[in-house]
């Protein structure tokens, strides 16, 4: 009988090999290579993208969130895996990343979301699973909930803190400090080191300690600059609205809509005042755009402090030479430009996101660009590189 060849060694029994991929929720990619890069602090993401290869025209597929995590997660365009639609199901046997990593030997952790709505034909007609569009993709092993509508471990952690608030939906309106009327760019409810952001990174930094001795794979998901558009002080007032550029856009919404009968019912259902809570009836003047505009800037500027401490936990435990750091956006927003917010439109803004991997310094040096729409491939080749698998890259 001739001798089997042995089977291979899980991730953890090889030398070790990290995966951290990090999404960041409506990123502009004018934030760092654009009209705005020159208007917002992100240098941790700049000093990344520095020692990395930076993808600048890359673009999600498909928008909103859950669909083009759905194609993020999956390697597929949205015709394939058909959840085109925040709510609407993926498949429950569409091949994944995290299900391919767990084929490599790794346990896919979540840290934050993926707006995966579940099949219906796997679930009890009861089961809570299929009631949102907020579910975790099945293959991962949800470490800690942080979803827009529901973040229940932040809420109770504010509430052991201290803070009070009778409606969850109070955390993401601007908070006045006399017990007034909030003016736009008041601060949030919160203190910034109790924000969701700082929730988010405190829990990870807490956890990933105990999995240095073993190879292991994180998917960390920040929701901002995602909206609502409210910030802890000092970031509320962090970027000055009179320094900003004015959004590009033609002289009139009347204007913009005459170009496409599509864009009348899209700028009428997402407008600036749809961008924060509490002000219903906020005119979209150049004051309240550019404020706009700043708090946004000033959430992107906190999300690149709390990925700052990450990268630096990384290298303050000798794993940032053994670690695949992928970093990313879902989407972008289109902040006022063409008279249009959000990401429900046809634009560059809404689409365009920055993606840097700076585990390819290994092979050519870093800083470098390249051009090209790096978003779907197949999903095996998501973890090209692990696991033993040659990179492509290096040969």
């Amino acid at each position: 009988m001739s001798p089997t060849a042995p089977a291979p060694e899980p991730a953890n029994k090889q030398e070790k090999q990290n995966v951290l991929f990090i999404l960041i929720d409506q990123l502009r990619a004018d934030c760092l290579t654009g009209a705005l890069a020159a208007h917002v602090a992100l240098p941790n993401l700049r000093a990344l993208m520095a020692e990395a290869v930076t993808f600048e025209q890359n673009y999600t597929v498909v928008n909103p969130c859950g669909p083009s995590r759905a194609s993020i997660l999956t390697g597929q365009y949205a015709m394939n895996h058909r959840s085109v639609r925040n709510g609407t199901p993926l498949r429950h046997d569409t091949p994944t990343l995290p299900g391919e990593m767990r084929k490599a030997g790794y346990e896919p952790m979540l840290f934050g979301y993926t707006d995966t709505a579940r099949d219906p034909r796997v679930h009890h007609p009861n089961d809570p699973a299929i009631r949102t569009y907020e579910q975790h993709m099945a293959e991962f092993r949800e470490m800690l909930e942080m979803r827009l509508e529901m973040s229940y471990p932040w809420r109770a952690d504010l509430r052991r803190k201290g803070y009070t608030f009778d409606n969850y939906w109070d955390l993401h309106r601007p908070t006045s400090a006399t017990g007034g009327a909030p003016r736009l760019n008041d601060p949030a409810l919160y203190r910034a080191e109790d924000s969701d952001t700082a929730f988010l990174t405190d829990r990870f930094l807490a956890t990933m300690p105990a999995y240095s001795d073993q190879s292991w794979f994180a998917h960390l998901t920040y929701i901002r600059p995602h909206p609502a558009l409210v910030a802890p002080a000092p970031y509320n007032t962090l970027v000055d609205p009179a320094s900003l550029p004015l959004p590009q856009r033609r002289g009139s919404v009347a204007d913009e809509c005459a170009l496409h009968p599509f864009f009348t019912p899209t700028t009428q259902a997402y407008t600036a005042a749809s961008t924060v809570l509490g002000f219903a009836d906020l005119e979209p003047t150049d004051e309240n755009i550019q404020i706009l505009r700043a708090l946004y800037l000033g959430l992107a500027s906190e999300v690149d402090a709390h990925i700052g401490q990450v990268l630096q936990f990384l290298k303050d435990s000798g794993q940032d030479e053994n670690t695949l750091v992928v970093l990313s956006a879902d989407h972008g927003e289109m902040l006022g430009d063409r008279h249009s917010w959000g990401k429900f439109t046809v634009f560059d803004a809404a689409f365009q996101n920055t993606a840097d991997y700076p585990h390819a310094r290994q092979c050519r040096p870093g800083g470098q660009s390249a051009a090209g729409h790096n978003r779907i491939h197949r999903p095996h080749s998501h973890h090209s590189g692990l696991g033993g698998a040659r990179d492509p890259q290096c040969h």
